[in-house]
């Protein structure tokens, strides 16, 4: 009981000392991530999980010299990249756990990052 105390403060410190390392945009990358895997990553989404505003999100993001458009279309990149190696996955289920509306999106996503269809990326791996 006596060392509870001590023990608080220097999880409260080390939690402090994380969050002051880490840039805005990188809270936000790591929120984009995270929530494109488990229902499509949203502004209003991520703002929430920040505990601020729609607006202040935008804000903060511009003043690092960045957008939310730009952060969350590298994640879903990033994410669709790793999750096209996935053989069991349909390109339909990939569309939809990043989040877009149809197969069709997806793929005229994949053809802007990559210059070529999921099928034909996945067939290239």
């Amino acid at each position: 009981p006596l060392l509870f105390p001590i023990l608080e403060a220097h999880i409260r410190e080390s939690i402090r000392a994380l969050a002051t390392d880490e840039t805005f945009t990188d809270q936000v990358n790591s929120q984009l991530t995270h929530l494109a895997l488990e229902q499509g990553a949203r502004a209003k989404t991520v703002a929430t999980q920040l505990g601020i505003s729609e607006a202040t999100l935008y804000r903060r993001l511009r003043s690092e010299g960045t957008s939310f458009k730009r952060l969350s279309d590298d994640a879903a990149k990033s994410l669709a990249s790793l999750l096209i190696r996935q053989k069991r996955l349909t390109i339909s289920a990939i569309a939809n756990r990043l989040g877009y509306s149809e197969t069709a999106a997806l793929t005229r996503a994949f053809r802007r990052w990559f210059g070529m269809s999921p099928r034909e990326y996945r067939n290239s791996i």
